[in-house]
């Protein structure tokens, strides 16, 4: 799931104003430990340009592509792994010929 948020920063220069917003990608993983055992469970979960993340349940290892997870799972059960990403993007206009009228 992707989202984006309020413009939280404007910038003007050179006949252009930029506005910055924040754009946070969430991803959510359902795991169903059916076994009777303990297992352990290794999610490479991929890297996305430019985004950082904001919520993680545990820190990941690197890979060169992916960030793992390392996560024990409980004999018969389930857990939901949830990770919530953000990069900041921005949008331009150029005003230089913009008048009142416009």
């Amino acid at each position: 799931k992707s989202e984006s948020l309020s413009v939280h920063k404007i910038t003007i220069g050179s006949g252009y104003s930029y506005e910055y917003y924040y754009t946070n990608q969430i991803t959510t993983y359902k795991v169903n430990n059916k076994t009777n055992d303990e297992k352990i469970l290794y999610l490479d979960h991929p890297k996305t340009d430019g985004y950082k993340f904001i919520e993680k349940p545990i820190d990941p290892e690197e890979t060169l592509n992916y960030w793992r997870f390392k996560i024990t799972l409980k004999p018969k059960d389930a857990i939901t792994f949830k990770l919530k990403e953000q990069r900041e993007d921005y949008s331009s206009y150029f005003i230089r010929n913009w008048s009142k009228s416009d």
